[in-house]
């Protein structure tokens, strides 16, 4: 399989999943997200960033991002769509909230990052 191969499958694959959130409402798509039922394309965090409400949306990607084993491809979409709902134009915050657990330290300042953007959420 050349590239352009794998690019036109994926690109197909992509669109597939758009169509089916697309049909689906905000809760069902967290159900899916809760269930951490997410797509190899990743497009079910597009389409949250599009339909999800801060009030409704928040605690579940808070959820994922809490997760100790949540991999670094999964935190980075998960919040770049919590990011968008909720407004936050902090760029440094989101590169710390979804930091690497690879080294000890970074854990530790992710773990912080976490709780000072929920603080920010409460306000």
């Amino acid at each position: 399989m050349t590239y352009r191969e794998f690019r036109n499958d994926y690109e197909q694959e992509s669109d597939k999943w758009s169509e089916k959130y697309e049909q689906m409402s905000e809760l069902e798509i967290l159900s899916l997200i809760e269930k951490r039922e997410w797509d190899l394309t990743h497009q079910i965090w597009c389409s949250i960033r599009n339909k999800g409400t801060i009030e409704k949306s928040t605690p579940i990607l808070m959820k994922v991002l809490r997760k100790r084993f949540t991999s670094f491809l999964t935190r980075n979409h998960c919040a770049e769509a919590l990011f968008s709902i909720t407004k936050i134009n902090d760029e440094i915050l989101k590169k710390r909230v979804i930091g690497s657990l690879q080294r000890f330290q970074l854990s530790i300042d992710r773990k912080n990052a976490l709780n000072e953007l929920e603080k920010r959420l409460k306000k």
